[in-house]
């Protein structure tokens, strides 16, 4: 009980729901079955402020069990109907959730090759870029030495005819 009121006092929902589906459960196996419904049904009433809490569907079963031992089916099957929903609910969220994941590991593997590509395509830029820097380079020297090799030629030629013409 000094649990139960820490969490109460704190306001810490989870702590509460914890020490409430204690409650149940041990007051459900002592045979306490009013008190396991009414701290069940305090569990229902803060499961409900707390988005997606597993133990909703928990504190229905032991309201069932306990409207069962106390001999009123009607109310034991009211709450197993709500658990048999639930339980339908939560299989369809599982499900629903596992194709969210699949999808999105879907899109991430897509995403990944899309970006592979991309620096296959970026390498092979690269790769063309350098060839095509290396041969106008190359070919600029190429000229460079031929204008070189046209323009010591030529100065060969006009040494000779001055030569000739000397002699």
């Amino acid at each position: 009980d000094e649990a139960d009121a820490l969490a109460t006092t704190l306001n810490y929902p989870f702590a509460r729901i914890l020490t409430l589906r204690y409650k149940a459960h041990n007051d459900l196996q002592q045979g306490k079955h009013q008190e396991s419904i009414r701290w069940s049904k305090e569990g229902i009433d803060i499961v409900k402020q707390t988005p997606g809490n597993r133990y909703f569907k928990e504190f229905h079963d032991v309201i069932s069990e306990s409207y069962q031992a106390l001999n009123q089916p009607d109310s034991a099957l009211a709450y197993l109907k709500i658990t048999a929903a639930l339980k339908d609910s939560i299989h369809h969220a599982e499900k629903e959730l596992q194709i969210k994941q699949l999808e999105l590991a879907k899109r991430e593997m897509a995403d990944k090759l899309q970006q592979s590509e991309n620096e296959v395509i970026r390498q092979r830029l690269r790769n063309h870029t350098a060839w095509t820097v290396g041969l106008i380079i190359a070919f600029i020297l190429a000229f460079g030495w031929g204008v070189a090799l046209y323009q010591k030629n030529e100065s060969k030629r006009s040494l000779n005819s001055l030569l000739q013409g000397q002699v």
